[in-house]
């Protein structure tokens, strides 16, 4: 798999919207956002950084445990691009699934 990361205005083929705002509700990317709370927290600066990729891990992980199939979709494509609203070299979800 080739494996890309890029701001959200990206629309590509491979696009895979992986924000909380993001407007595809029935995409599975929305499965891969964090949530409302991580978002405004980080926005905040209630939540860490170190807290909020702690936070996104075990978001991931139990996602994983729950719905392999869809883990399994997503790992099985030629190429895949993900995408969220951050600046390129910020800590950033899109990053860590990556």
């Amino acid at each position: 798999m080739k494996l890309y990361t890029a701001q959200y205005k990206y629309c590509g083929d491979d696009r895979l919207d992986i924000t909380v705002k993001g407007k595809d509700s029935i995409s599975i990317g929305c499965l891969f956002a964090p949530t409302w709370k991580m978002v405004m927290g980080s926005k905040e600066g209630k939540i860490s950084s170190d807290e909020y990729k702690q936070m996104y891990r075990e978001l991931t992980q139990k996602f994983y445990r729950e719905i392999l199939g869809i883990w399994n979709d997503i790992l099985g494509r030629e190429e895949l691009t993900l995408v969220c609203f951050c600046a390129s070299g910020t800590d950033c979800h899109r990053y860590l699934l990556a």
